[in-house]
């Protein structure tokens, strides 16, 4: 018997109704087509009720969340990038943290993909590297990817505290910038959040001066 409603094409989570299942004993299922290529038999009724929402990668993606923000805290232990993490974050939404009034009393705050996220944060700070804090270039701003960076000075970050590799040697992102004339902030957004090499960032920069 087949399925009493045709629900073919509609889509279900990340579940997209292909046809039904004609394999003897399985007239209760659906194929269904993954967002991720995936086909899969699946129960029409699991489905409709939210039941199933892909074909398992949905919860192979949130174990692997769960593992890897696990690791950044293992029973009472936590590591330094998580734990520069969950004091920026306290700073701008924990009233009671001593450092509030001088974050979140006025005004400053974790841009709303982090604040929901350690994974993301992880995943645009990578991990803090020894004897360094997480910094902001502009003291004034927020907590948010354009603005921080891994500094080991505790006083305002100013870019000539940012090293980037360039010709294979360490050098301040200030004195490269003013070397080769192009604008400082520029150029860290396009090394550390375009992914570009130095050379590759500074090309490209003077290309639309």
């Amino acid at each position: 018997m087949p399925p009493a409603q045709d629900v073919a094409g509609l889509k279900f989570g990340r579940l997209t109704a292909l046809r039904p299942d004609r394999v003897p004993g399985r007239h209760k299922r659906w194929i269904f087509q993954c967002d991720c290529g995936v086909q899969r038999s699946i129960f029409l009724a699991a489905v409709k009720k939210g039941d199933s929402k892909s074909c398992g990668c949905l919860r192979a993606e949130r174990n692997r969340q769960r593992s890897l923000v696990h690791g950044h805290s293992v029973g009472y232990k936590v590591t330094p990038t998580r734990r520069a993490y969950a004091e920026a974050k306290g700073r701008c939404e924990n009233r009671s943290d001593p450092l509030y009034e001088k974050f979140g009393g006025i005004g400053i705050k974790m841009c709303e993909r982090w604040a929901g996220s350690f994974t993301a944060f992880l995943g645009d700070m990578g991990e803090r590297p020894p004897g360094t804090i997480l910094g902001r270039l502009e003291e004034s701003g927020d907590f948010e990817p354009s603005n921080c960076v891994w500094t080991s000075k505790r006083r305002p970050v100013a870019y000539e505290d940012v090293f980037v590799t360039f010709q294979g040697a360490d050098i301040s992102l200030l004195q490269l910038a003013n070397v080769h004339q192009v604008n400082s902030k520029q150029l860290l957004t396009r090394i550390k959040f375009l992914g570009e090499d130095a050379d590759e960032a500074i090309r490209r920069l003077k290309q639309v001066q």
